[in-house]
């Protein structure tokens, strides 16, 4: 059962999650996975499976993408895969990838208090996407996998966003689709704000969380006005 919120007026900042949060990107990715499988000779899996790949690093994507039908892939294989990837990702990453409903206003209604972006996805394609798509300008800072010692559900990434500002965890709201986000977030000493829109199934974790919500719109009514 969801912990009794505090009032709205008690939150100096936002960390978002990307994928699953703010952008919609489960085609770009699964079709990209998808002709890796091809080239490795395998078929291709439905979007809805690769979609329960990610959330963990491409790392991790790799692992379950290659061993779903496989046998467990060895590190030089791993590592031959991921390069592969992003190589196929690169130019894909913009052609179905669109910001979820209400996301751009919500976004701009908010930005009276600073908001963060602390997103698993490597900064290569974290900064093509928030550019291309014009949102880049929304966010304070910009924390992606590849930048930290340990991605979430570590605290640590969470604390890279803040560096610098003076902001207490406590006044902090994480958002996300992701278990990983929701633990990070009380890890660090911040709240969480679950979304079930995403690519991801909150599970367990949505009894964690502070707040749950299906539309990025009711998050945004519930707290863009102090």
């Amino acid at each position: 059962m969801n912990r009794p919120p505090r009032a709205v007026q008690d939150v100096d900042a936002f960390i978002f999650d990307l994928d699953g949060t703010l952008v919609d990107s489960s085609l770009d990715i699964a079709n990209s996975a998808n002709l890796l499988r091809q080239e490795l000779g395998r078929a291709a899996l439905p979007v809805e499976l690769v979609v329960t790949f990610v959330g963990d690093g491409v790392g991790s994507l790799m692992q379950r993408l290659l061993g779903h039908d496989g046998p467990e892939p060895r590190p030089a294989e791993l590592a031959l895969a991921r390069d592969r990837f992003r190589e196929l990702y690169g130019p894909r990453c913009l052609e179905h990838t669109r910001p979820y409903p209400g996301v751009v206003e919500g976004v701009e209604a908010m930005s009276d208090r600073p908001l963060f972006i602390a997103t698993n996805k490597p900064k290569a394609f974290t900064d093509l996407i928030l550019e291309g798509l014009q949102l880049r300008r929304f966010f304070t800072r910009v924390v992606s996998g590849d930048e930290v010692p340990a991605q979430k559900p570590a605290p640590g990434h969470l604390q890279a966003c803040l560096e610098g500002f003076h902001l207490a965890p406590s006044r902090i709201v994480m958002v996300g689709d992701h278990a990983n986000d929701i633990r990070a977030a009380h890890a660090l000493g911040a709240r969480a704000a679950g979304v079930r829109y995403g690519m991801s199934e909150l599970g367990t974790a949505e009894a964690e969380a502070e707040w749950v919500f299906d539309r990025f719109e009711d998050f945004v009514t519930r707290f863009a006005n102090r």
